[in-house]
């Protein structure tokens, strides 16, 4: 499952934008296995174990290198983690008539991946999340994935960004 992001990355933007792209595809990756394993164990072993294995796949081609990334996916990775109750309540909220059991296991984990840096990551601006989150509905989903995420995550941010009583 393992894909290559391809942005430009000339300078030093274009770098930053391609090590966080490359830390989101890597916290998706470990997210999905996760799911499919329903288990939520982000233990230092386990995730050290994930790098690895990422570390020995993009050794085979000319991948950027995962050591610039692999801070901000971990920080992903356990807030996904330690919040996934949380995030799957805003996503049912969102998702209308559709229960997470329905969405594709792909979907899940990038929902989950930028509904946690909309709700808990000041820092990044909901639309560059909802972004990032399509671009990897593109390459990692379905069809319909991109159109599907942008509509979940624009609900999420809307609701994010109203004034709580």
């Amino acid at each position: 499952m393992t894909s290559v992001p391809d942005q430009p990355g000339d300078n030093r933007t274009g770098q930053f934008k391609q090590q966080r792209f490359l830390a989101r595809c890597c916290a998706m990756q470990y997210l999905y296995q996760l799911d499919t394993q329903n288990s939520w164990d982000c233990s230092p072993e386990a995730l050290e174990l994930f790098r690895e294995q990422l570390q020995d796949t993009l050794a085979e081609a000319p991948l950027p290198s995962l050591k610039p990334s692999w801070r901000y996916a971990c920080q992903l990775i356990q807030g996904v983690c330690s919040t996934h109750d949380q995030l799957d309540a805003l996503i049912c909220k969102a998702a209308q008539n559709w229960s997470l059991q329905r969405m594709g296991v792909v979907d899940r984990s990038i929902l989950r991946l930028s509904a946690y840096e909309i709700v808990h990551l000041p820092q990044v601006s909901a639309v560059t999340a909802i972004d990032e989150a399509v671009e990897l509905g593109k390459r990692f989903g379905q069809a319909d994935s991109p159109r599907f995420i942008n509509g979940v995550l624009d609900r999420i941010r809307k609701e994010s960004a109203a004034p709580r009583s």
